[in-house]
């Protein structure tokens, strides 16, 4: 079998701070797309873009290196961004290429920030997202694909 490098994520950020979004559908808030229950969801209201903002408040900064969404979600474009002031913002991963309900984990530069924002676009639906999660990911190197953890 050929070598395989899995990743995990851990420690999510979007529950370390005040989480807000610029819209959230009725009976949906964003607060559901971090509480690790699938079958809720947060949704946006119409299509386009819209943001997902952590605030860590004032001193403290939060540290990340990847991005996941869980499976059902229906987001097609997404980027993660930084600030320290809330005014400038730098960006620290883009993906344009996301297949719509399929789970994703993608790594990026480490990095620490009092501000985050993840702007995510469905040009045709509102946006769903039954759980997403925004931290640091942790290497288990060595593994073989097909390796199934114990019981």
């Amino acid at each position: 079998m050929a070598a395989h490098t899995p990743y995990i994520l851990f420690n999510n950020i979007l529950t370390q701070g005040t989480l807000t979004a610029t819209s959230e559908a009725s009976g949906h808030p964003v607060s559901q797309a971090v509480n690790w229950l699938s079958w809720n969801y947060y949704e946006g209201i119409g299509t386009g873009t819209h943001t997902i903002k952590i605030d860590a408040g004032s001193g403290n900064q939060l540290t990340a290196d990847a991005i996941g969404v869980g499976f059902g979600h229906n987001v097609a474009h997404i980027v993660v961004k930084r600030s320290d002031d809330d005014i400038v913002w730098y960006q620290a991963y883009q993906d344009t290429s996301l297949t719509e309900v399929n789970a994703m984990l993608r790594t990026f530069t480490q990095v620490s920030a009092r501000y985050w924002e993840i702007d995510v676009r469905n040009t045709t639906e509102a946006i769903k997202i039954p759980v997403i999660a925004l931290g640091v990911s942790l290497m288990l190197p060595g593994l073989k694909a097909g390796t199934k953890p114990p019981n």
